[in-house]
């Protein structure tokens, strides 16, 4: 998509520039892999599969992805931010609840951004959503806009 490559240009630059003021020494075991399709549920149960890139890492990494993957989600299936936000706040008052340490913001919304941006690609190994076409340029707007600060689905 030759016409987005500028403003894909900007939004990465504002992501290296971004990543030279933060501390990424922080390591714990992490998935890797984790987004969505990753996380099983069956009536009370909770299950996480696909372990093949557990490693250490970032302990925000996971959470980014994660939420990355829901306000990916709620783009392509059209849901309102009502219905979204409560979902992200639940997120985030849980892993806060457990977290050993205290949530690094800027870092969490900078792993956010690329992810998003990451999940917005095209994956031969998936069925792509009808409307995918649309989503790359709407996950490049909504990745600079949470590097800003200024994302209305992005709001802790």
């Amino acid at each position: 998509m030759p016409s987005l490559e500028g403003r894909l240009d900007e939004v990465l630059a504002k992501i290296s520039y971004q990543k030279k003021s933060m501390d990424f020494n922080e390591k714990s075991v992490i998935h890797g892999n984790l987004f969505g399709d990753q996380i099983l549920v069956h009536a009370d149960q909770v299950g996480v599969v696909d372990w093949d890139d557990l490693c250490e890492g970032d302990p925000l990494y996971d959470l980014g992805r994660l939420i990355a993957h829901l306000i990916l989600l709620s783009q392509q299936d059209h849901l309102e931010e009502a219905r979204v936000n409560p979902c992200l706040t639940g997120l985030m008052d849980g892993y806060a609840k457990t977290a050993e340490k205290p949530i690094v913001w800027n870092r969490l919304l900078w792993h956010v951004s690329v992810a998003l941006l990451m999940r917005a690609k095209i994956s031969a190994l998936r069925t792509l959503h009808p409307g995918w076409i649309g989503t790359i340029p709407w996950a490049i707007e909504e990745a600079d806009l949470i590097l800003s600060g200024q994302s209305s689905l992005v709001t802790f």
